[in-house]
This record gives structure tokens, C-alpha cells and sequence, in this order.
């Protein structure tokens, strides 16, 4: 009798073993299904931020390639025409064409590199004289962004910060804010905060 209860008592004791290491295994796999459901609904988001810049940047290329002074193209004229766009940070081989975007609707584009060559001095000055500052947050370093929104507050200057730091994004970036906030195609003054 005793060999019985024995031999059932490490039945049992192993039963035990088995159930935490299935529940340890079924935790596991809870915890990674939800991690990859994260995951999936972030690359979703992307997917949709993605192709809203893809629409935009399509949409304004044919527009322009058609002579087409209408929709995007005409809300684009509406924001920068007569305005100085600072574009901090970024690719320079971006610059180039996000410059002549912004010249080709009447507007006046401004680099700065956030600081690697140009002095981060110069970014103030360059700041007071601008009417809209955008940067790409991909390509510029944290601190200098919060820096950047901290200074574009102080002066009152509205800024766009962007997902990346191609030419897609700054035509949605701006088109997204002209959407959203009507007012932001208004002028900005140009005279200084401090000295009127």
C-alpha cells in the first residue's frame, strides 16, 4: 500500500511540474502575442502615415507635371507664398529639392543643419526671421528638437515636426497642417517679439 501512495504521490508531484511549466510556456506565448499585436498595429500605422505621404507627394508630381494650379498644389501656394520656411536638420541631399519646392510656390526656404556645420548659435537668428520652421525628426538629434520647439514657442514661430526626412513627408507635413489648422496658412508677422 505504501509503494501505491509512493508511486501516486510522484505521479502527482510530476502532474505538477508538468502544469507550471505549461502554464509558464502558456504566459510566454500570451505575452509575445501581444507584444507582436503592438508591433503590428505600429507597422499598420506606418503603412497608413506611409502612404498619405506616397498620396501627397503622387498627387502633387502629376499636378505639377499638368500645369495644375488647384487642390494640394493651390493649398501649398496658399501656405508659403511670400513666407520663410527654416528647415532644420534633414538630409542635404533633400535640402536641395525641398528648397526649390518651397521657391516654386513663392516661398523662401532656409536650411540649417541643426548644428553639425552650422553653428547652433545661428539657429536663433535664423528662427527669428522665419514664419514656419519644420524639421524631420529622424534626422536630428533629441535634444536639439526639443530645443527647436521650446525656442519656436518662445518667438511664437509655428512649427511642423516631421516623421522622416523626405520630401514626401515635408509635402504631407504640410499639407496635414493647412488641413488641420486653417489659420496656419495665414502670415505670420514679421516683426520681432522683443524689440516690436
Amino acid at each position: 500500500m505504501q509503494e501505491r501512495l509512493d508511486a501516486l504521490s510522484t505521479a502527482l508531484a510530476l502532474e505538477a511540474q508538468r502544469r507550471q511549466a505549461a502554464q509558464a510556456t502558456a504566459t510566454a506565448a500570451r505575452q509575445e502575442l501581444l507584444r507582436v499585436d503592438l508591433e503590428q498595429r505600429h507597422l499598420r500605422e506606418q503603412a497608413a502615415v506611409l502612404a498619405r505621404e506616397l498620396a501627397a507627394a503622387e498627387a502633387q508630381l502629376l499636378r505639377r507635371a499638368d500645369g495644375d494650379d488647384s487642390g494640394d498644389t493651390a493649398t501649398l501656394r496658399t501656405m508659403l507664398d511670400g513666407r520663410r520656411v527654416l528647415y532644420v536638420g534633414g538630409r542635404p541631399s533633400s535640402a536641395t529639392a525641398i528648397r526649390e519646392l518651397v521657391e516654386g510656390h513663392g516661398g523662401e526656404c532656409q536650411r540649417h543643419d541643426g548644428g553639425i556645420e552650422d553653428r547652433k548659435g545661428l539657429l536663433a537668428a535664423a528662427l527669428v526671421g522665419a514664419d514656419l520652421v519644420v524639421f524631420p525628426v529622424d534626422c536630428i538629434d533629441h535634444d536639439s528638437a526639443l530645443q527647436l520647439k521650446r525656442d519656436c514657442q518662445r518667438h511664437g514661430r509655428p512649427f511642423i515636426a516631421l516623421r522622416s526626412a523626405s520630401i514626401a513627408s515635408f509635402v504631407a507635413g504640410l499639407l496635414q497642417r493647412a488641413r488641420a489648422e486653417p489659420r496656419a496658412v495665414a502670415p505670420v508677422s514679421g516683426l520681432c517679439l522683443r524689440h516690436a
